[in-house]
């Protein structure tokens, strides 16, 4: 049931080539965050303000291929008070409850920048700008 609320609560957004979702979630972050990928998406990320948790996820898109989620949910998670980690395509943080989504914030403008990274490499390879 949480995961398909965060589904249907994401807000979705195309930044360079790959699809970014970003939702709340009640429980069960990591499982939110896998469904907005089954969703569709390249990059997903979901929080719960009350405990302040939060989980993201990438696909094996080439688009994202530069960002690892644990390095960038683990500093954002840091900067914001909190801490948190994971693996290239996994991370989870835990932040105190009043700043969770300048902590999602932060982490959803890296993907963003390296998506757009990604869009300008690949325009530059093909001759389009």
């Amino acid at each position: 049931m949480a995961a398909m609320q965060a589904v249907a609560s994401s807000e979705i957004e195309a930044s360079g080539e790959a699809i970014l979702a970003c939702a709340p979630a009640k429980a069960f972050e990591p499982r939110c965050s896998a469904a907005l990928l089954a969703a569709g998406a390249d990059f997903g990320i979901t929080y719960n303000e009350k405990n302040g948790k939060i989980s993201a996820v990438k696909n094996r898109s080439p688009v994202l291929r530069n960002l690892n989620v644990g390095k960038v949910i683990g500093s954002a998670a840091k900067g914001c008070g909190g801490s948190g980690g994971g693996h290239e395509m996994v991370g989870g943080a835990t932040v105190p409850a009043g700043i969770v989504k300048r902590a999602v914030g932060i982490i959803m403008e890296i993907a963003r920048n390296e998506a757009g990274k990604a869009a300008a490499i690949a325009s530059k390879r093909v001759g389009t700008t």
